[in-house]
């Protein structure tokens, strides 16, 4: 594909369960561009973290609480320092909160960072339960399965051979509280950066096949 990026800088959002990570990954590939997924870094540092830091996130993981806006915030700076920007960013999700976006903001001035496309992509409730209910993940590198997948029965990860597991949180009555959460979150970063710029938001219909949504994308982040 021969199209250039209305900028290089993708923040990806949606609903759980709506293709976020797939339609991540293709654009990863087709752009070569730095993917940065603060949930993954988080659930990394629980696993292998031993510093002072390190031991906090895994305390407050512990206790069923939520990372503060702060230490996201902390993670996502490191690590974007640490990467060449040049070849430009997607951010799998963040921010989802208002002192998240703040925090993006910052790093946006800070670091020099192009205006953002900011991708939602909208799934319906039922429609997030039946798809968060059948997906696996593996425990080393993250990588999301489907019962499409022919590694799936055997819980053998396609990627790394790490096993396979499915997540406490996509039980059917977590996932219905946390899509209801996610409304009423996913409004108020609207607003906010509707405030700055309401062009670089974008909404994308996440209920079409994988292979609409991702031209769909493209036509609206290609110039």
């Amino acid at each position: 594909m021969n199209k250039a990026l209305k900028s290089n800088v993708i923040i990806m959002l949606g609903t759980p369960g709506s293709g976020k990570g797939t339609q991540t990954r293709l654009l990863e590939h087709e752009f070569a561009l730095n993917y940065f997924a603060p949930g993954d870094a988080i659930r990394t540092i629980i696993k292998e973290g031993t510093d002072k830091f390190a031991k906090t996130v895994k305390d407050r993981y512990n206790r069923g609480q939520p990372q503060p806006d702060t230490v996201v915030n902390t993670i996502v700076k490191k690590a974007l320092v640490g990467m060449n920007l040049q070849k430009g960013i997607i951010l799998d999700p963040y921010p989802l909160s208002v002192g998240q976006a703040q925090g993006f903001m910052e790093l946006k001035r800070e670091l020099h960072l192009q205006d953002p496309v900011i991708l939602s992509l909208h799934v319906g409730e039922e429609e997030t339960v039946r798809r968060l209910s059948q997906r696996k993940f593996c425990e080393e590198c993250h990588l999301m399965h489907l019962p499409t997948d022919k590694e799936y029965t055997d819980n053998i990860c396609k990627r790394c051979a790490g096993a396979l597991y499915v997540r406490p949180d996509d039980a059917p009555s977590v996932v219905r509280y946390r899509y209801q959460e996610y409304q009423k979150r996913i409004g108020e970063i609207k607003q906010f950066f509707d405030d700055i710029n309401p062009t670089w938001w974008i909404d994308i219909n996440g209920e079409q096949d994988i292979e609409q949504v991702y031209k769909e994308i493209i036509k609206e982040i290609t110039m």
